[in-house]
């Protein structure tokens, strides 16, 4: 063994003494081990043990026989390129011999001069290390491209911690909670919550809901083009019972009010279909279930030719940001709370306050505002606290993302752009992101 560090063991003054300079010595983290044991978890430098050593044959002597061993243990490891020195110098009760004491005294100063570049190098080691170096992240995203975005922040971020991020895999709500559950991806940003709570039987236990990218404020509901509402005094999905509505949006002829409605898999499609049977409206309201952005695209159209729209959203969407509430379109009403088993326990939230661009104010929506969240693989994030206290700490601000889902309408909806748009988000919240990258790596020590 050398005496590079190591493990020391002395009684007495030597003990004390030893022990002092133990405490003066930087703490020194390692970075994960390859199993990403070591997060949280090595302090390094453990600087006074009491060791009791049973004599032989195993039994317990008194307290006062010398038998029993005490020592003093100070241990300093660090880690260096290619290697980590380790010694080991062991001395029992007794005197200590003046070889040995030189010894020590020797070993105290290639400590201190340990501790000294320690002090000088330590940080500059440390910030070269990234908690994700070296582990690749399966990231989803969902097939609404208005959340495209949100997912490429965090992707950036992932990477600012070190991780390598696969390009996102675009999956429908059923496959993405059973891949999340079985741990075939890591991780989406795409949870809407309560409206996917019908799903939490698929990806529970195995993934959980960490952390929010917007808190509240996610609304949906039901819209007319503010014209035709008001010259025909649609305030309400029950007025679409009446033969004189329905003709007004049927524009294949089948006597039934057509309505933009959501793509088979989304957890909107399962609320609709509620509604539709809640409130008898089978034989009048007839769902398009088409891809979502291209039906409102066609129903762009036809209001800018001075047709008749009728159309499910939600928001953040760049649908409520070309035709606006208030002014292109309106809010119209349910005729009362009704919702999926899933979610019976919100009725009374589907009632919102102060809704721009509703027929009344308090508005009866038929939806509770959701909380769009991460939802994330419990084994990824056990292994990896760093990404963990970033899809804590993470947010997207709602005003931003409307910002962004614009200029995708706008003709910028590339994956370049999208990712474009993620980097110029995080230039313009630079001390924001810098501050969840911080905390994230602070949760890895």
């Amino acid at each position: 063994m050398n005496a590079w560090g190591g493990e020391v063991r002395v009684t007495g003054r030597a003990c004390r003494f030893y022990t002092a300079a133990a405490r003066a010595l930087p703490a020194v983290i390692l970075g994960p081990s390859d199993e990403g044991e070591r997060d949280r978890r090595n302090a390094l430098i453990d600087r006074r043990q009491v060791h009791r050593h049973l004599p032989a044959g195993g039994r317990e002597a008194p307290r006062t026989t010398a038998s029993w061993h005490v020592a003093c243990s100070v241990v300093v490891s660090a880690r260096v390129p290619g290697e980590c020195f380790q010694a080991e110098r062991r001395n029992e009760v007794g005197a200590m011999p003046k070889t040995k004491l030189s010894w020590l005294k020797s070993a105290l100063a290639v400590v201190a001069g340990t501790a000294l570049m320690l002090s000088f190098a330590g940080p500059a080691q440390a910030s070269q290390h990234l908690p994700g170096e070296g582990k690749t992240v399966k990231a989803a995203r969902a097939t609404w491209d208005t959340g495209w975005f949100q997912t490429e922040v965090y992707i950036k971020a992932l990477e600012a911690l070190g991780y390598d991020v696969q390009r996102p895999t675009t999956l429908d709500n059923p496959p993405f909670y059973q891949a999340v559950g079985q741990g075939d991806v890591d991780f989406w940003v795409n949870g809407w919550f309560p409206l996917h709570n019908t799903y939490r039987k698929n990806f529970e236990p195995g993934a959980t809901v960490v952390g929010y990218v917007a808190k509240g404020g996610a609304l949906q509901g039901y819209l007319v083009d503010k014209k035709t509402a008001e010259k025909h005094n649609i305030t309400n999905l029950n007025d679409f019972k009446k033969s004189n509505v329905k003709k007004l949006f049927d524009e294949d002829g089948d006597g039934k009010a057509e309505m933009v409605a959501c793509p088979p898999g989304w957890g909107c499609e399962l609320v609709i279909k509620h509604h539709l049977d809640a409130y008898g409206l089978r034989d009048h309201v007839d769902p398009i279930k088409a891809g979502y952005s291209a039906s409102m695209a066609n129903a762009l159209g036809r209001y800018k030719d001075g047709e008749s729209i009728f159309f499910y959203t939600w928001t953040p969407n760049w649908t409520v940001g070309v035709l606006k509430p208030g002014k292109d379109v309106v809010w119209i009403e349910v005729p009362f709370p009704s919702l999926p088993e899933d979610q019976k326990e919100l009725e009374d939230e589907t009632t919102v306050s102060g809704v721009t661009g509703c027929v009344n104010d308090p508005c009866a929506m038929g939806w509770p505002a959701n909380d769009i969240r991460p939802v994330v693989n419990r084994r990824f994030l056990a292994e990896n606290p760093a990404a963990w206290r970033l899809f804590e700490v993470a947010r997207v601000p709602i005003a931003d993302i409307f910002e962004q889902n614009a200029k995708m309408n706008a003709g910028e909806d590339s994956k370049d752009d999208i990712v474009r748009h993620a980097k110029e988000w995080i230039q313009n919240n630079q001390q924001l992101f810098d501050s969840w990258i911080e905390q994230a790596k602070a949760a890895a020590m």
